[in-house]
């Protein structure tokens, strides 16, 4: 429904014939803000998400160090990004952030 509005409107205010193309996301974000992008525990199985709102930036980014894991390829920003990263140990320490985040904003109004 959405495209067709943009579509009627597209074709009744500007000189637009017709829509080839049509692009939608869903933006999501990690709980550490920082994108997911590399191998899963599945030998050959590659991911990229969680990019924020910072997709065509992240994106591109995630085409590269996807395409170093698959040659083989040392990259730089590897295991900043690794999916597999999300250790329960990890998972304590971004509970305690946001609990102090959030105390300090509690504490700033």
């Amino acid at each position: 429904m959405l495209y067709k509005n943009l579509e009627k409107y597209a074709s009744d205010h500007l000189d637009v014939k017709s829509v080839e193309y049509r692009w939608s996301n869903r933006d999501s974000i990690t709980d550490d803000g920082l994108p997911i992008i590399g191998s899963t525990s599945k030998d050959g199985v590659y991911v990229a998400t969680g990019f924020g709102f910072c997709g065509m930036s992240n994106g591109t980014t995630a085409g590269m160090v996807i395409t170093d894991l698959i040659k083989g390829k040392k990259n730089q920003y590897a295991d900043i990004f690794n999916p597999l990263r999300f250790t329960r140990e990890y998972m304590a320490i971004l509970k305690m952030r946001s609990a102090i985040l959030s105390a300090i904003l509690f504490f700033m109004k």
